[in-house]
């Protein structure tokens, strides 16, 4: 639809063109035509529908955790989260200690 009316539009600038007369509008009037604001409408009517049903969906449908549950998951997660950087630091640790003495047994 909109390339049908942008090939229109390059179509009349192209003729007025060719005529020695020359287009001063820059922009284009997508939406003057009635069928183009009914799309826009019905466009506009789905988004709403989509909104309303997704608030709806947030707030009636789905089960959210307790406030103890919350706490639970942050603790597992802050515990998982320290385990995984100590083992970090201890690799980290160790390829730097071997590579240290690596360098040393070439360097001479």
């Amino acid at each position: 639809m909109l390339a049908g009316k942008l090939a229109n539009i390059l179509y009349l600038n192209k003729r007025a063109w060719c005529n020695g007369s020359i287009s001063v509008s820059k922009t284009a009037d997508l939406g003057s035509s009635p069928g183009a604001r009914a799309n826009v409408n019905i466009n506009m009517n789905k988004l709403r529908e989509y909104l309303k049903l997704s608030a709806d969906e947030l707030v009636n449908k789905v089960t959210w955790p307790t406030w103890d549950d919350l706490q639970e998951s942050t603790i597992i997660v802050m515990v998982a989260s320290l385990v995984i950087a100590l083992v970090i630091y201890v690799i980290d640790i160790v390829s730097s200690g071997a590579l240290g003495f690596f360098y040393q047994i070439f360097q001479g």
